[in-house]
């Protein structure tokens, strides 16, 4: 009988760019502190047309920001995948919510 012989694959990691790395956190980081910045300056400016009486445009503003959130980014030059985008949405979205029922309390209007 004749011997099989085993031959073990190594798994071969590629190289890490340390550059690239630190520029792609870099722009995740700067994108999830754009976003949640505006979250919460939405939140209150739609506090405030909830509170004259303009719910609807309160609602649509929000959601108006969400949309242009990927093109404020493009414009200030930051570089973010669909991956983070949706990270950055949620944030964002989750900022609104949150400053839009905390501005809509007595202590701000």
């Amino acid at each position: 009988m004749a011997k099989k012989e085993i031959k073990e694959e190594e798994d071969v990691l590629p190289e890490l760019d340390e550059k690239e790395f630190l520029i792609k956190e870099i722009h995740k980081g700067k994108s999830v502190v754009i976003s949640y910045g505006f979250g919460i300056f939405t939140g209150f400016i739609s506090a405030f047309f909830q509170y004259i009486g303009l719910m609807p445009v309160s609602v649509v503003l929000g959601i108006a920001f969400a949309f242009l959130l990927p093109y404020i980014f493009t414009y200030m030059g930051i570089n973010v995948d669909r991956k983070s985008l949706a990270y950055d949405l949620i944030s964002y979205i989750l900022a609104w919510i949150t400053f839009w029922i905390v501005g809509l309390n007595p202590p701000f209007f």
